[in-house]
Formats: structure tokens, sequence, C-alpha cells
């Protein structure tokens, strides 16, 4: 879902724009947080509780690229015409 739906809207004439320091902040904790939604919570077996998945964790185990590194590579696209 993420892949089909959310990062293609998301990239969406990303590579006419410029990326703020706020921007590329608010990318991330939106990257995260819709990540953290479809992995949903981890189960600690210690204590016996849900916790919320910290995103060092979700960063080992995602399967999609850094929204930023995307973004960067289609301008650098975009700019070379390849």
């Amino acid at each position: 879902m993420n892949r089909a739906i959310i990062l293609p809207v998301l990239l969406y004439g990303c590579e006419t724009s410029f990326l703020t320091m706020w921007e590329d902040h608010m990318l991330r904790v939106f990257q995260s947080g819709v990540l953290r939604e479809i992995f949903g919570p981890k189960w600690d077996e210690v204590t016996g509780k849900c916790e919320r998945t910290h995103n060092e964790e979700l960063h080992e185990f995602r399967s999609s690229l850094n929204i930023i590194w995307v973004i960067k590579a289609r301008k650098i696209i975009c700019v070379w015409g390849t």
C-alpha cells in the first residue's frame, strides 16, 4: 500500500520544487508514521506488553527507501534528462 498509493501521491511534482529543512523533517516524520502504522506495535515478550516501534527499529526492517533520497534522485534524473 505504501509503494502503490502513498509514495506516488507524496512524490508528485517533487522534481520541480525546492525542499526546505522543515519540509525535509516533516517528510521524515510522515514516513516514520506511515511505516509505524503499517508494521504496528511490537510485542515485548519480557514485559508482556505492546510497545510503540521506535524509529531505529523501523529503519532496520523497512522495505522502502528513504523518502529524501528518492526525491533527490528524482531531481538529479530530471536535471540530467536521463
